[in-house]
C-alpha cells in the first residue's frame, strides 16, 4: 500500500489487522534490523504481518534491501539462515504473507510482478468533498466496531469453502477476461497468480 501523506494508508492497514485478531495498536516499522525481520517473516503462513513506515530514502542503512529480500523469499517459502557463536547455522524458513505501507512504491522488477498494489488517494476522502466525508464518516464507523470477534466466524466460513473449486473458477473467470478484453494478451505467471488471488479474495 503505497501514497501520499494522509491517504489512509496505516488507517486502513490498521483496520484490516484487527479484522485478523491482531491487538497491538501500533504497527512494526519496516526499518528494523535483519535478525527482527526474519522473526517476523517467520513468525507465521497465514496471517498478514504489516510493515509500516517504507521510506527507503529515510530508513536505517540496509533496512530496505533487507525487507525486499524476505519479501522475495516468502514469496516462494524459502529459508534464510542464521549462523550460531558455535559456528553452526539454523535455518528459517520463511512463510509469511505481507503487507508493505509507506510513501514509496516498490521498484524492483522481479517484486513488481510478486505483489499486488493498492495505492489509496487523499482525493477520494477528502471532508471537502460530499463523497469523501460520506467515506470518512464510514470508515470511523468501521474503526468504532469491535473487529476482535471477527476472526473465529472468518475461519469457519474459509474451512468449508471448496479452495480447489473457488481457485478455478477465479483463474477462469481471469483467463476469460483476458481473452476477451485484452485480446489474449497473457501476462507472466506471476502477474497472472496475482490477477487470480484478487478475483478469488473478491468473490
Amino acid at each position: 500500500i503505497w501514497g501520499t501523506r494522509g491517504s489512509g494508508k496505516s488507517g486502513m492497514a490498521k483496520l484490516l489487522w484487527r479484522m485478523f485478531g491482531y491487538t497491538a495498536s501500533d504497527l512494526p516499522s519496516a526499518s528494523q534490523t535483519r535478525f527482527a525481520l526474519l522473526r517476523l517473516f517467520t513468525s507465521t503462513n497465514s496471517y498478514p504481518i504489516c510493515l509500516d513506515e517504507y521510506k527507503p530514502y529515510d530508513m536505517k542503512a540496509g533496512s530496505p534491501e533487507a525487507v525486499r529480500h524476505f519479501m522475495r523469499l516468502s514469496y516462494d517459502g524459502m529459508m534464510d539462515f542464521r549462523g550460531r557463536p558455535d559456528q553452526s547455522v539454523v535455518s528459517f524458513r520463511v512463510v509469511a504473507p505481507v503487507c508493505l505501507i509507506g510513501e514509496s512504491p516498490i521498484d524492483e522488477s522481479a517484486l513488481m510482478e510478486r505483489i499486488i498494489p493498492a495505492t489509496p488517494s487523499t482525493i477520494a476522502i477528502d471532508k471537502e468533498q460530499s463523497e469523501g466525508n460520506i467515506r470518512r464518516e464510514l470508515f470511523y464507523k468501521l474503526s468504532e466496531t469491535n473487529w476482535e470477534g471477527f476472526l473465529v466466524r472468518y475461519l469457519r466460513h474459509v474451512m468449508n469453502v471448496d479452495f480447489k473449486k473457488a481457485h478455478d473458477n477465479a483463474r477462469g473467470n481471469v483467463l476469460y477476461y483476458l481473452h476477451t478484453e485484452r485480446n489474449g494478451k497473457y501476462p507472466a505467471d506471476s502477474i497472472l497468480d496475482n490477477l487470480v488471488c484478487c478475483q478469488l479474495g473478491m468473490e
